[in-house]
């Protein structure tokens, strides 16, 4: 089994251009066979999965979360504070409270997680006290891609799927 080089996808041996992107697969110069590690994309989790895993990882600081794991949490729980904040409107206030305080931790948690799959430790959480710029920092790092394998862990890829949550 062959990968491209440009984008990872798997190609039966003889096929001349991948099915996924067009890159021959065959250049002169480049080599079409990749280590496994090497091609696997990052994983990509669903809506849902990402949630299931957000509750799963309660206080888990350790380990890695990919960018679509982090973003679909902030999603659904900017869209489930927006309805608590609605019935907030209404007087049902402590609802609002007490989802706030049921997410606290795990989206520390998942913070922490996000920074170690970039090659940050946890502790540069801590930058976002920093008047004016340090929200700038962390919002460029919560949209910067997975960093090979590092301290944290292997990197999340399809191949490790059911190894690694």
């Amino acid at each position: 089994m062959i990968h491209c080089t440009k984008c990872g996808t798997p190609a039966p041996e003889g096929q001349a251009f991948c099915e996924n992107c067009g890159e021959p697969l065959n250049q002169p110069g480049r080599s079409s066979v990749y280590c496994e590690e090497l091609v696997q994309p990052v994983r990509k989790v669903t809506f849902g999965e990402a949630v299931k895993n957000f509750f799963k990882n309660y206080a888990n600081f350790s380990g890695r979360a990919t960018r679509s794991e982090y973003w679909y949490v902030w999603v659904f729980n900017t869209v489930v504070g927006l309805a608590f904040s609605l019935l907030a409107e209404m007087g049902l206030g402590i609802f609002a409270t007490i989802f706030t305080l049921a997410v606290l931790i795990p989206n520390l948690a998942l913070d922490w997680r996000r920074l170690h799959d970039i090659g940050r430790s946890g502790g540069w959480w801590f930058i976002l006290l920093v008047p004016f710029v340090g929200w700038i920092f962390y919002l460029v790092w919560m949209c910067t891609d997975s960093k090979e394998d590092n301290q944290y862990g292997p990197r999340k890829t399809e191949a490790n799927r059911d190894i690694i949550p």
